[in-house]
């Protein structure tokens, strides 16, 4: 099998592939190439891979899983992140690669479209506005200016212990959200339309979020509302698992105005919304592929 290891080099905290996973490859028979996933775009070279491996963490993922919608190229995820939402959601361990490899199961994915203007983007984990998508862009910010964390466990705290507070301070905006034509309006702290159900340091606002439904889960958290999710993300801090607190509501297309705009996020890029932004989210069904987790 011809495989492509698409690598993030300054993806997560260790660094680097593991150190034998090449090897354990090339003794399986499998043809090996290696690529930076930053420098060198796939273009149209994907298809003569029999499997393109995204090694990195989520953002890296998403890259991939953007270049290959349509091609039929199968993506194993190799998870050397942070968060690693995409890797968990498709139970994608660090170790064992050649042992999905062998196992071969293929899970069909959805992407999340969205326009904004003239602007089109596909997203694979989520699109939001509000405290998550505030939270995200301080925190990219910080990492451009150089702060980094020791650990990724480190890492993951700082980044729950800021949503927390965030969800805590956060302004609220006005917004009227049309789900397959029925109207929302309100006053809220978070908008989240979601792919997969976890978002940032691994928080799950929504449960038995599927990504090959052909639909998108949204969850509404107004200003009355926040001591909710305040509560649920303080819970996270301290180590519990209570249950999102929130319902979620399945929808195939979406449109949100955001009058007074601002800051929100496709996956794990910001975006700032001008005043009286109309955003149109929808579906691409089974986009891409992804290798699955070892079954049972």
């Amino acid at each position: 099998m011809r495989i492509l290891i698409y690598h993030n080099e300054g993806a997560g905290h260790e660094g680097g592939l593991p150190p034998a996973l090449i090897g354990s490859l090339r003794k399986a028979g499998h043809d090996i190439e290696w690529r930076n996933i930053k420098g060198d775009p796939l273009d149209g070279s994907a298809p003569p891979y029999d499997l393109i491996v995204a090694a990195g963490g989520d953002g890296s993922v998403g890259r991939t899983a953007r270049q290959l919608v349509g091609s039929h190229v199968p993506i194993a995820v190799l998870p050397l992140g942070t968060a690693n939402n995409l890797a968990s959601t498709l139970d994608a361990g660090k170790h064992d690669l050649t042992r999905r490899i062998d196992a071969w199961s293929m899970v069909p994915f959805d992407a999340g479209t969205l326009r904004w203007g003239d602007r089109d983007y596909w997203f694979f984990e989520g699109f939001g506005l509000g405290a998550f998508a505030e939270t995200a862009s301080r925190l990219t910010a910080l990492a451009r200016a150089g702060a980094v964390e020791p650990s990724r466990e480190a890492e993951l705290a700082r980044d729950l212990s800021a949503l927390a507070a965030q969800a805590q301070e956060q302004a609220p905006f006005e917004a009227t959200v049309y789900c397959d034509g029925q109207e929302i309006s309100g006053r809220f702290v978070l908008i989240e339309v979601l792919n997969i159900g976890l978002i940032g340091p691994n928080v799950a606002l929504a449960a038995n979020v599927d990504p090959s439904d052909g639909a998108l889960d949204i969850v509404l958290i107004r200003d009355d509302q926040r001591p909710e999710l305040v509560r649920y993300l303080d819970a996270l801090k301290d180590g519990h698992g209570p249950a999102p607190p929130c319902a979620s509501r399945l929808a195939r297309e979406i449109r949100i105005t955001a009058p007074s705009g601002g800051c929100a996020h496709v996956d794990g890029a910001s975006i700032e919304l001008t005043p009286q932004s109309t955003v149109t989210l929808g579906v691409e069904h089974d986009a891409v592929k992804f290798l699955g987790g070892i079954p049972d």
